[in-house]
């Protein structure tokens, strides 16, 4: 898995910044190339995924309305909520006070420990984009 190191705002005992790592920016695939793969991989028919992927907006938020999680095999989606306002006790809570806050995804164990099995078998590639690095050698940007 190609990935970045970047400068975070937290600092080591040193003094000096701490680094984190993500996966490498830009790495995209449309559904169609993601498609594509798995038609030539499993001899998926063409336009299976799109199906199911379109079934899904369709489908999921209708079961989220009514309060329900979904549980697929590569994890669980469930609907986020938040409070508008701050509250400390429940009896002052209404309808008018909770709002959406997204989807949730809590991926399954099968899922994850597929994704480790294919990390572990592809490794790690440290990218060393110019613009991280000229930052990373910034001692001003990293006191920032």
């Amino acid at each position: 898995m190609p990935f970045e190191a970047h400068p975070s705002p937290k600092v080591a005992e040193n003094g000096e910044k701490l680094l984190y790592v993500k996966p490498q920016s830009g790495l995209v695939r449309t559904l169609s190339e993601f498609e594509m793969w798995f038609h030539d991989k499993f001899s998926l028919r063409q336009g299976d995924m799109n199906r199911v992927f379109e079934a899904m907006l369709d489908g999921a938020p209708e079961w989220f309305a009514a309060g329900y999680r979904i549980e697929t095999p590569i994890g669980t989606f469930s609907p986020k909520l938040k409070l508008k306002r701050q509250v400390t006790d429940p009896d002052d809570i209404s309808h008018d006070d909770v709002e959406l806050d997204g989807i949730e995804f809590q991926p399954s164990r099968s899922f994850i420990k597929n994704m480790e099995y294919a990390v572990v078998r592809d490794g790690f590639r440290y990218i060393r984009k110019p613009q991280s690095n000229r930052l990373l050698n910034n001692q001003q940007h990293l006191e920032k």
